[in-house]
């Protein structure tokens, strides 16, 4: 499996979990979730089997189907990250670097305008 089609993460020991871009389904990520016994052999998770919820069904259950510590959460995420997943409620680097960049133009064309002379032009301004 090459580093675009999936990688495997290990999100403590033994737990490790492979996600990797569906090759027959564009547009989805499998996830694989391993665990290593102690005696060398590894066990693999089946697929996930759902069931009629009780009517009195909460939330928050006493059989989560995963638990995950916080720093095993935040690999998943950079897991995420790295097949081109961002959180949607916020603004990419990308605008606001873009914003900086048009507010420092502006700056320089009120400060050219305010010492009545022209500005050396950036040697980067096609970018």
């Amino acid at each position: 499996m090459s580093k675009e089609e999936g990688m495997k993460l290990y999100i403590g020991a033994p737990i490790s979990i492979a996600l990797f871009r569906e090759p027959m389904m564009p547009g989805c990520v499998a996830m694989d979730l391993y665990l290593r016994h102690s005696d060398g052999s590894t066990y693999m998770a089946n697929p996930i089997t759902m069931s009629k919820a009780p009517e009195d069904y909460g939330m928050c259950t006493s059989k989560p189907l995963l638990s995950l510590r916080d720093d095993q959460c935040q690999s998943l995420m950079d897991e995420l990250h790295r097949l081109g997943f961002r959180p949607s409620d916020m603004p990419s680097a990308d605008n606001a670097l873009s914003a900086t960049q048009y507010h420092l133009e502006d700056m320089r064309a009120l400060t050219s305008r305010a010492l009545k002379m022209a500005l050396p032009l950036r040697k980067d301004k096609d970018r």
